[in-house]
């Protein structure tokens, strides 16, 4: 169950708020450089696009 904005905001001047995730959890050295790696392709794929129109090759 959702809680809406004006109890969030009536129940924030008494208590503090936390957030557990369940996908939170330490990342790897291996799974940190994959991620780096499709970021940075990504990240120029869209630069040449934005560029030329197109991606070059």
């Amino acid at each position: 169950m959702m809680a809406s904005r004006k109890e969030i905001q009536s129940l924030s001047f008494d208590l503090d708020t936390v957030s557990f995730e369940m996908r939170d959890y330490p990342v790897s050295w291996h799974r940190r450089f994959v991620q780096c790696c499709i970021y940075w392709t990504i990240r120029t794929v869209i630069k040449c696009r934005v560029k030329f129109g197109k991606f070059p090759f």
